[in-house]
């Protein structure tokens, strides 16, 4: 399965290293420093959702990051929704019955100033 991450403003440590007057077309085109800072990030981001812990979810969030997703609606067609991040952080933290472990890898990033656009590959395990 594949995940598609966008944040505008995305993460609050990665986000302010570089910034570009095009987008990068590919991972490999932005610096390494750079690069690992945003995966980094999102790892930390995916560890606190894994524990449940919305305060270290919350501290790799810029102040105005937007979660936005694509899925299909009863009629089967594509349709972008906007989660509110407070809702997100609620929800993650929220006991629950089956706790899932979401593993990522093949983090692909483009950046273009403070706006990445995150790819990566997830799997979810029941733990």
């Amino acid at each position: 399965m594949g995940l598609s991450l966008s944040w505008g403003g995305l993460l609050a440590a990665a986000g302010q290293s570089r910034t570009a007057t095009r987008p990068a077309p590919a991972s490999e085109n932005i610096p390494p420093p750079d690069r690992l800072a945003i995966e980094n990030t999102v790892r930390q981001l995916f560890n606190g959702m894994r524990a449940a812990d919305s305060t270290a979810m919350k501290a790799v969030l810029a102040p105005t990051v937007r979660l936005l997703s694509v899925a299909a609606n009863k009629e089967g067609q594509a349709v972008p929704r906007e989660t509110p991040v407070q809702q997100f952080l609620r929800a993650v933290s929220q006991p629950q019955s089956q706790v899932l472990d979401e593993r990522i890898w093949n983090i692909k990033v483009q950046q273009d100033g403070n706006f990445c656009h995150v790819v990566v590959r997830i799997r979810i395990l029941p733990r």
